[in-house]
């Protein structure tokens, strides 16, 4: 919400994250509670009911928690949001949406699913360089 290009959907993003950085405690851990969804929403900002879930506890988004609330509200009046290129589609990230989706078809207990992702990565760090295709000669 805070990339919008719609001024009003700025403004509501940065109110939200203000209030979620007044309301934040970090001295107890944070139960999630599934929000009920809207499916015949016309705007993606309408889709996340929260105004009917009121365990649903808002939290500051991890990407713009370094900056300032004053800083943030500055960007959002001035449109200058360019804070940073974040790549979202590398290989590791695709290589990880691989593994859950192959996981979640195969395994539907939480323990043995964790285990055989922890193992997974395990595998993978300790056996980085497998062989590349161009060692091979045809």
């Amino acid at each position: 919400m805070m990339f919008d290009d719609r001024d009003h959907i700025m403004e509501l993003a940065w109110r939200r994250i203000k209030k979620a950085r007044d309301t934040e405690s970090s001295d107890k851990c944070r139960i999630f509670k599934t929000p009920k969804i809207n499916f015949s929403a016309k705007e993606y900002t309408d889709i996340i009911m929260l105004h009917e879930c009121q365990d649903c506890q808002v939290t500051t988004p991890p990407v713009l928690r370094h900056i300032f609330t004053e800083d943030l509200h500055i960007m959002v009046k001035d449109k200058s949001l360019d804070i940073f290129d974040l790549p979202c589609h590398t290989q590791s990230v695709e290589r990880c949406v691989k593994l859950i989706t192959e996981i979640s078809q195969n395994l539907t207990d939480d323990t043995s699913r964790d285990s055989f992702i922890r193992t997974r990565l395990e595998f993978r760090t300790e056996m980085q360089n497998l062989g590349l295709k161009n060692k091979f000669k045809f």
